[in-house]
């Protein structure tokens, strides 16, 4: 009856059941069985909450990205123009007379400066959510594999009982 119960809790974590209470009074190996199971099932939870909360903080930071994006094209167009087309090295001469429009063209090339400074900060935020999301996978898998042995065991386990029976 226990076996059954087990495959029971097996069958409804690989469903996504997930909030399932898993507990045995046994001290056996089929305890043992259900204390991996509900270890399991709980590390599957914590992988799958991180990676939702790991996506909302890149959902966030996107954001973010294209708000700064789209300011900085409203403020100095034709050198973000530049800049989309793949030249991050344009600036413009601070050799004027003026005052105010050294003012702007020093407030412009500043701006570009950070437009640098953001390219690689997208590219490194890039990186780290790619590698964030290949590690979540893997943990994800890794759980899934664990729930697999277990439930290779409980089969092994129920395979032997059934031919003590016999």
């Amino acid at each position: 009856k226990e076996i059954i119960r087990l495959m029971e809790e097996m069958n409804a974590i690989e469903k996504g059941e997930l909030d399932r209470d898993i507990s045995s009074e046994r001290s056996d190996e089929l305890g043992e069985m259900f204390d991996t199971l509900r270890t399991t099932r709980n590390t599957l939870r914590n992988k799958i909450e991180e990676t939702e909360h790991a996506k909302e903080e890149a959902e966030k930071s996107r954001k973010e990205i294209n708000s700064l994006l789209m300011e900085l094209d409203q403020n100095v167009n034709s050198v973000i123009t530049q800049a989309s087309e793949g030249d991050l090295s344009t600036t413009i001469s601070e050799e004027t007379e003026n005052d105010t429009i050294n003012s702007i063209i020093k407030s412009t090339n500043r701006l570009i400066e950070d437009y640098r400074k953001t390219v690689k900060r997208v590219k490194n935020l890039s990186d780290d959510v790619k590698m964030f999301s290949t590690t979540s996978v893997s943990q994800t898998k890794d759980a899934q594999s664990s729930v697999d042995d277990v439930e290779s065991s409980m089969e092994e386990v129920s395979s032997q009982m059934e031919d003590q029976d016999a």
